[in-house]
């Protein structure tokens, strides 16, 4: 058992931004009016289920906080709907302890340094952790006593 399951944390391959100007060039590039056809070829949020390419599960247990990531075996995917398997991303380091004289606000901020550091061995150019529901829960829990 791995404890916890304090936070599931989303990563995709660009930022929505990113995501948004190459749908703009591909309709600009096929000369069509974006508008008329965004209904059918661009549904809301489909950055949001289109462009996972991990995700890292953060657990607490009795002394320590684990980190495990599921990469897809796709770097991007390419305006479509298909799924994509996620297999298990073995890295050694992704947990730290939680010393006695932690205090919570101490846990927190390891926490994101944990965050930072898979996100660099990650190793993709504009790979982007989705921190929104994180950065919103986070604050409100006190994970010392969980």
């Amino acid at each position: 058992m791995r404890g916890k399951l304090l936070f599931v944390v989303p990563v995709y391959s660009m930022p929505k931004d990113i995501f948004n100007d190459k749908w703009n060039k591909f309709f600009k590039d096929k000369g069509w009016d974006k508008e008329q056809l965004r209904h059918i070829y661009f549904l809301p949020m489909q950055w949001k289920y289109n462009q996972i390419i991990a995700f890292i599960e953060i657990y607490k247990n009795v002394n320590d906080i684990d980190f495990v990531i599921f990469k897809s075996n796709h770097k991007r995917y390419r305006y479509t709907t298909n799924k994509h398997q996620f297999s298990y991303y073995l890295t050694n380091g992704n947990h730290f302890y939680i010393r006695k004289n932690d205090t919570n606000e101490d846990i927190k901020n390891e926490i994101c340094k944990m965050l930072k550091s898979i996100k660099k061995q990650l190793k993709e150019k504009n790979l982007y952790l989705d921190l929104e529901a994180f950065n919103n829960q986070i604050k409100y829990m006190d994970i010392k006593n969980i």
